[in-house]
């Protein structure tokens, strides 16, 4: 039951943790990406 509970506690915790990750990236890819793009220009 423990475990049960454990798991259902930390999920969306994971989840919500990998989404700021995949945001924060992405985020960062586009602030290279414009760094570049005036570098280039």
């Amino acid at each position: 039951m423990f475990e049960y509970n454990f798991f259902y506690t930390f999920a969306p915790l994971i989840a919500v943790v990998r989404l700021l990750c995949i945001v924060f990236s992405w985020s960062c890819v586009k602030q290279a990406v414009l760094l570049m793009g005036k570098s280039v220009s």
